[in-house]
């Protein structure tokens, strides 16, 4: 009888880590979480200090929507509206660009961040100015406490 000669496998080399393709992974969830970040942090307006609503409701998921924030200057009696961080005087200014985002997006929501101090008279403006450029869903921003007074 012959003797079988019975061949041992080689142990299997370490598997090398790629590094590549992890830096790749690294850098596109970086830059989603830079641009979430970036889009939450603009709309809040250095100052600008919300009135304190207990019965608010969280905003509707999936609408597409315009931030307008309403400073307020008590001392001299005047208002500053900022919509995509560009500032204008009354709102009568804003509405050539209104128009323009509501047209490109006729379901669009305008949300309306105004300071606690600020008049009626002069919210309502903005609310006019809304209405002639043809946009039809207004919402207002609150907080629900008064932990969270600051916008």
């Amino acid at each position: 009888m012959g003797r079988r000669k019975i061949k041992h496998a080689e142990p299997e080399a370490d598997p090398e880590f790629q590094v590549a393709p992890m830096a790749d992974v690294l850098l596109v969830l970086l830059i989603f979480f830079m641009s979430i970040t970036t889009s939450e942090i603009l709309r809040n307006v250095k100052g600008l200090e919300l009135p304190v609503a207990k019965d608010g409701k969280d905003k509707a998921k999936n609408v597409v929507q315009v931030v307008v924030n309403l400073s307020w200057d008590p001392i001299t009696n005047k208002g500053e509206i900022e919509i995509d961080q560009k500032q204008y005087n009354t709102p009568q200014e804003a509405v050539a660009f209104l128009k323009t985002k509501s047209d490109s997006d006729p379901g669009m929501r305008v949300l309306v961040r105004a300071d606690k101090e600020a008049q009626y008279s002069y919210v309502s403006q903005v609310m006019k100015a809304c209405a002639e450029a043809q946009i039809s869903s207004i919402t207002f921003s609150v907080v629900t406490n008064e932990a969270n007074k600051k916008g």
